[in-house]
């Protein structure tokens, strides 16, 4: 008996991208990823918003959003700070390149938040099209 069977290539087609979809952008397809305008027109609409900047003091202390908590994702308090939060309420998320940010969002919704945003592009973007919507925090 002879196999007849057109042999089957395993390099990969050119072009074909299909496979090549990184872990980063896989996370952020299940988040709720706003561009600046949206993010701020949405923290407006909900009276009850919690805003979370979780980058480190120092940055935090540079300017921020009004009312927003520093949550430090390096921070030694982190994850403490979680457990004072009510999960029931939506929560705003942001960094400064959204790097952090979609990292602690999907903590968030895997730890049992309702209603997760996170700034796409972090401060970053924000600042490029609304730079007055930056302030420094109050202490």
């Amino acid at each position: 008996i002879t196999n007849r069977a057109t042999p089957v290539s395993t390099a990969p087609m050119e072009n074909d991208n299909s496979c090549n979809i990184k872990r980063w952008d896989i996370l952020k397809r299940q988040l709720k990823n706003l561009a600046p305008a949206e993010f701020l027109k949405t923290i407006q609409s909900k009276a009850d918003a919690i805003l979370i900047d979780v980058r480190t003091p120092e940055e935090f202390d540079h300017g921020t959003l009004p009312n927003a908590i520093n949550m430090d994702f390096l921070g030694a308090d982190y994850w403490g700070i979680f457990d004072g939060l009510d999960q029931t309420k939506p929560v705003f998320v942001f960094c400064r390149s959204s790097r952090r940010s979609v990292r602690t969002a999907m903590f968030m919704k895997n730890g049992g938040f309702h209603e997760v945003y996170n700034l796409e592009g972090g401060l970053n973007a924000l600042s490029v099209e609304f730079p007055q919507a930056i302030v420094k925090p109050a202490f």
